[in-house]
C-alpha cells in the first residue's frame, strides 16, 4: 500500500511542479488538442520577429525552430503555429530587432488544464480510495478458500460455498480496474501536465475495454463448471452417506 500512496504523490507532484505557464504577460490561454494556435508579438519598431524555438514541457521536446513572423499590421508580427497534436505546456522563445537591437521574449500556452491543488487533493484521495478497495478485494480473493474441503486422502468431504464469493470478488477487480485506468486516463488527458499519461494509460483502458466480454464469458463458464461440479459432490457424498448408514443397520 505504501507503494501506491508514493507513486500517487509524486505523479501530482511532479505534474503540479511542471505547471509553469503563468499566466500573465506572454501567456497566450488554453487552447484545443489539435488546433492551430495564433502565436503574436507586439514591436511596433522591429523590422523582423522570429521565433528561436517551441519546446513542449512534458517531453522536453523541441517542435519548431526559427520560425519568421509575419508582419500582420500595426506592429504586430504573427506567426499560427498548427503541431499541438500532445497535450501539455508550449514554451515559445523568439527575438525581435527591437529599435535595431536584438531582444527575447517568451510566451507560453497550454493544450489541456493545469492542475491545481485542490483538484490535485481531489482526484488523489479518489484514487487511493479506490486502490484500498482494490487492495482490499485482493486479500480477500488470498484468504477466502478456492476449493472444496478434502480429507488427508485428497477425498472431497464438502462444498465450500465461500469459493463463489471468491470468485465474485475476482469478477468485481476488472471493472475496478477499469474504472482506475479510465479515471487516470481522463485525469491525464484534461490536465496539460499529466498529458505523457494519457497514451499508455488509454492503450490499458482500451485493451481492457476490448476484453471485458471475454473475460465476463469465462467468469460465467467458470461458474458454471463449478456449479455442476459442486451438483455432482453433493450427490455423491449423499449416496456414500447413505450407504454408510445402511450398512451400520
Amino acid at each position: 500500500m505504501r507503494w501506491v500512496v508514493v507513486l500517487m504523490f509524486v505523479i501530482v507532484l511532479s505534474a503540479m511542479a511542471s505547471a509553469a505557464c503563468p499566466e500573465g504577460e506572454g501567456y497566450l490561454g488554453n487552447k484545443d488538442l489539435g488546433s492551430c494556435v495564433r502565436i503574436s508579438q507586439t514591436c511596433a519598431s522591429c523590422t523582423s520577429v522570429n521565433i528561436s524555438s517551441v519546446v513542449l514541457s512534458t517531453s522536453n521536446q523541441t517542435l519548431a525552430t526559427n520560425l519568421t513572423m509575419q508582419n500582420f499590421g500595426n506592429g504586430e508580427w504573427v506567426q499560427q503555429f498548427c503541431n499541438t497534436s500532445q497535450f501539455g505546456n508550449y514554451y515559445i522563445q523568439g527575438v525581435g530587432n527591437l529599435d535595431g537591437t536584438a531582444t527575447n521574449f517568451k510566451s507560453c500556452f497550454d493544450i489541456g488544464q493545469n492542475l491545481s491543488t485542490s483538484d490535485a487533493i481531489i482526484y488523489v484521495v479518489f484514487l487511493l480510495f479506490l486502490f484500498m478497495l482494490l487492495l482490499s478485494f485482493f486479500y480477500f480473493i488470498i484468504i477466502l478458500p478456492s476449493e472444496n474441503d478434502k480429507n488427508p486422502n485428497g477425498a472431497i468431504i464438502g462444498v465450500v460455498r465461500l469459493k463463489y464469493i471468491r470468485i465474485f470478488i475476482i469478477a468485481m477487480c476488472y471493472p475496478l480496474i477499469m474504472i482506475i485506468l479510465n479515471l487516470m486516463n481522463g485525469l491525464a488527458v484534461n490536465y496539460a501536465t499529466l498529458g505523457i499519461f494519457a497514451g499508455t494509460l488509454g492503450f490499458l483502458f482500451e485493451t481492457m475495454l476490448r476484453g471485458a466480454w471475454v473475460f465476463t464469458v469465462l467468469i460465467f463458464l467458470w461458474m458454471f463448471y463449478l456449479l455442476v461440479h459442486d451438483s455432482n459432490v453433493l450427490k455423491n457424498i449423499d449416496k456414500i452417506g447413505g450407504m454408510r448408514f445402511n450398512g451400520r443397520n
